[in-house]
């Protein structure tokens, strides 16, 4: 784990680091012909933790390196999410925009989830009501901020403040 606080040996790390939560990143590593996923563990010393690119699977890098990855301890820990849904862009910002929350097609398969033990439905299933939360609470908290407002006008002094 203290890779995550020093950098990684013969890497990142430099002499007589004191640990702290930076991203450190070696500019002196070449360019990879042939980039993996999982960076460093993955034999990539171009990816995480030695800098953050776009398609670094920091969650099953992350994972592997808490349970000793680095120390020898091999792992295959992950999230099952090995690819994005969408494919990057060519231009900024490169990545796709966030799915909504609210729509109830499922997207494809991409890998084992343990609500579904691993077979992901084909169709379509019935989703929650169609009537949002999120926008009726809003509209709730506004009817309840302008009947302050309407209190606090009707309560407020009157008449002509007095001089001394």
């Amino acid at each position: 784990v203290s890779v995550f606080l020093t950098g990684v040996d013969g890497l990142n790390q430099p002499k007589g680091v004191t640990p702290s939560e930076q991203l450190r990143l070696n500019m002196s590593t070449p360019v990879s012909s042939n980039p993996n996923r999982l960076g460093v563990i993955g034999g990539d010393n171009q990816g995480y933790p030695n800098g953050r690119r776009l398609a670094d699977d920091v969650v099953d890098i992350s994972l592997q390196v808490v349970e000793g990855e680095l120390r020898g301890e091999k792992n295959d820990l992950g999230d099952a999410v090995n690819a994005n849904d969408v494919a990057f862009g060519d231009s900024f910002p490169y990545v796709a925009l966030p799915t909504s929350g609210s729509d109830v097609t499922p997207h494809n398969a991409g890998g084992f989830t343990p609500l579904t033990g691993g077979n992901a439905p084909n169709s379509p299933t019935a989703g929650p009501s169609a009537m949002p939360a999120l926008p009726l609470s809003a509209i709730a908290l506004g009817l309840l901020a302008l009947g302050g407002g309407v209190v606090a006008w009707t309560k407020r002094p009157t008449g002509t403040p007095a001089t001394a």
